[in-house]
């Protein structure tokens, strides 16, 4: 028997604030930092 579509964990999306922070970090990071590093610090893996 297959799984249905309703048996898949499917992340919720970040809060539009949490994004918002994460792209302003990024685009003023310094030279040098990287975006993995920058993801790793606010806790995503995706």
């Amino acid at each position: 028997m297959m799984a249905g579509w309703k048996d898949v964990a499917v992340p919720k999306p970040y809060p539009r604030e949490f994004r918002d922070d994460v792209v302003r970090v990024a685009r003023d990071r310094d030279p040098g930092v990287t975006v993995e590093q920058i993801a790793k610090d606010f806790g995503s893996t995706r």
